[in-house]
């Protein structure tokens, strides 16, 4: 009965050393990769980190390969499927944050353009044709 008490003491130790290690590995990484994405990707790598420790600690309990390889690939997917909407689809604050500051320049320098009128009437003839065709087809 008391066969499995030193495995599963290995397994705790093992899991909370995981715990703390993630937890360690976000800052260096939240400062590395700046304010904008870094915060977002530590707290990935921490996910990653307490998923392996958590399969090593199941692992070392006597928990079959079975159950702890599906467990493994639930976290991988989860946080690689995660990583890639938000940010390929743009959907977290601090990858929008960039687009939404280049639109809001361009609307401020279309907004500044008072010279818009003298542009038209040199580009355009008064008769209507266009002083330069090609640029306009």
């Amino acid at each position: 009965m008391s066969m499995w008490l030193p495995y599963a003491a290995l397994g705790l130790v093992i899991a909370v050393v995981a715990a703390v290690l993630g937890r360690v590995v976000m800052s260096p990484i939240a400062h590395c990769l700046g304010p904008v994405h870094g915060p977002m990707l530590a707290r990935f790598a921490a996910v990653l980190i307490w998923g392996v420790g958590l399969v090593a600690a199941l692992a070392r309990i006597g928990v079959p390969t079975s159950v702890t390889v599906p467990i493994l690939s639930t976290v991988l997917i989860i946080v690689g499927g995660t990583l890639v909407l938000l940010i390929a689809g743009g959907l977290s604050r601090p990858v929008r944050q960039p687009r939404l500051h280049v639109v809001e320049r361009a609307t401020e320098r279309a907004g500044d353009r008072d010279d818009m009128p003298e542009i038209l009437e040199r580009d355009v003839l008064r008769d209507g044709s266009r002083s330069n065709p090609r640029a306009y087809s």
